[in-house]
């Protein structure tokens, strides 16, 4: 098999990752099962949620077939609603709304819209995203497939959406930026990528930990808006045939 990795060529090294989270989290789901109590619930499914995203990213890293990481999106989707419910449930709050679950987030909807996600599912999933008009990249990006949706006002970006992480809001921006502008931002972004790259141990065949960087957001932000990533679709970061997987019929 053949890496999309740019920096491990071995799939081997990532098929003991995989067998090791595997492995993590059937033991994680007899554990929850068994052991965890209801207001401890939430963080339990969360961490189990968080390995099936380590999944998907470490089988794109190693070269899955897109169809076959496709079939993998109803279990991570059904991962996610138990940790949405439970959050609901506990907390009174979406497990989304968190700044450092925003991340994971965008990541997630830029598998579903680039792989195309069976309608009904995919709206279940969007209306997770409540409530509508506070946060504007959230909103707009839903807004592609729900025209109804509520769109935080431009004026009121910075007070409706506070909880925005700072390395997402070029994303909005990027949105209406001319090509050349685009460019410009993408690059900017993708160029810190380098520095995560950096917090690896090298040489990176031997790091445990490493499992792949990718910009899934900029994959999302590309998808939903239909733009011209011609001028930095060969960035080593940029997951270019996720984009474009719909492109060519693969669906």
């Amino acid at each position: 098999m053949t890496t999309r990795d740019p920096y491990i060529k071995n799939a081997a090294r990532f098929d003991k990752k995989y067998d090791e989270y595997m492995e993590l989290f059937a033991g994680r789901v007899a554990f929850i099962r068994d052991k965890v109590p209801p207001d401890s619930m939430p963080s339990a499914l969360s961490i189990n949620f968080s390995i099936r995203m380590k999944l998907l990213t470490l089988c794109y890293s190693r070269g899955d077939d897109l169809n076959q990481i496709k079939a993998m999106l109803p279990s991570v989707l059904d991962d996610f609603f138990a940790v949405e419910d439970s959050y609901l449930k506990i907390y009174k709050k979406s497990f989304w709304s968190s700044v450092d679950n925003e991340k994971i987030m965008l990541s997630l909807m830029g598998f579903c819209y680039c792989l195309g996600l069976e309608e009904s599912l995919l709206h279940r999933f969007l209306n997770c995203f409540l409530p509508e008009g506070e946060h504007r990249l959230i909103d707009r990006l839903i807004a592609v497939y729900q025209p109804e949706r509520k769109i935080a006002d431009l004026k009121t970006w910075g007070i409706a959406s506070p909880g925005l992480a700072k390395e997402h809001r070029f994303l909005n921006d990027m949105i209406d930026a001319p090509q050349k502008q685009r460019t410009k931002l993408v690059n900017k972004h993708l160029k810190k990528y380098d520095k995560k790259l950096k917090i690896y141990k090298q040489p990176l065949d031997k790091n445990v930990a490493y499992i792949g960087i990718w910009s899934f957001d900029v994959a999302l932000v590309v998808k939903a808006f239909n733009l011209d990533d011609s001028e930095f679709k060969d960035s080593p970061f940029y997951p270019s045939d996720l984009v474009h997987y719909q492109d060519k019929g693969l669906k």
